[in-house]
């Protein structure tokens, strides 16, 4: 059996580099104009996880969604993951990605809009420069997140999962284990941010994201 992602011993070190992952569709979105609507997606790949939005959720919260195990499958072979579901703490942030550098990029937009040089200060000074996880966790818990995350095909993903060990996670388990320790979800632009500034102008950022399960 080949052994591809190495399951690290620390759920909370950060992955950089390539991985399989399973993939998932849909996303969330913080002040965004309109829904996102991404394509069908395969059900496994190999992504760059180094600018990746990287999360831990608890196996529980998405086990409980695949229904009762009959017959070699779960009677829930599609299920949504809401943002208010998965109750993310600081400590389940393994690394923000690309997502820490947000308000510096959107100033460095701002600045390449107005062909303005960096040398003249254009923004009060109160304003952050850095995004962190205290400001992401506060997002989430004041409903200001919005989307979902949609898993489908479940039973066969889970069956490819066992009988390939995609993940590096699956020597004891079975398939009526459902998710566990190790599994790793993908969602390419599973996090898109509206910024904007008082004269009108704004820009959407698009973000991967990983969720790690433990």
């Amino acid at each position: 059996m080949k052994k591809y992602n190495i399951l690290q011993k620390n759920p909370n070190q950060k992955y950089d580099g390539t991985h399989y992952a399973i993939t998932g569709s849909g996303g969330f979105q913080v002040n965004t104009i309109s829904e996102i609507v991404l394509k069908p997606l395969l059900q496994f790949g190999k992504f760059d996880f180094t600018n990746a939005l990287q999360i831990l959720i608890k196996k529980d919260i998405i086990n409980t969604k695949l229904g009762e195990f009959k017959n070699g499958k779960f009677s829930e072979n599609s299920i949504r993951l809401l943002i208010n579901e998965c109750n993310i703490e600081e400590s389940q942030i393994i690394s923000l990605g690309s997502v820490e550098t947000i308000y510096i990029d959107f100033k460095n937009f701002i600045y390449d809009y107005f062909k303005m040089s960096l040398a003249i200060n254009m923004f009060n000074e109160q304003n952050s420069t850095k995004f962190d996880r205290s400001e992401l966790c506060d997002l989430i818990n004041n409903c200001k997140v919005t989307g979902y995350i949609e898993l489908s095909d479940i039973n066969s993903v889970l069956k490819i999962l066992l009988d390939n060990n995609i993940c590096g996670n699956r020597k004891n388990s079975t398939l009526e284990d459902g998710f566990i320790d190790g599994d790793i979800l993908f969602i390419p632009n599973g996090l898109s941010i509206l910024l904007s500034v008082d004269c009108g102008l704004n820009k959407i950022f698009h973000f991967d994201m990983s969720i790690r399960i433990y």
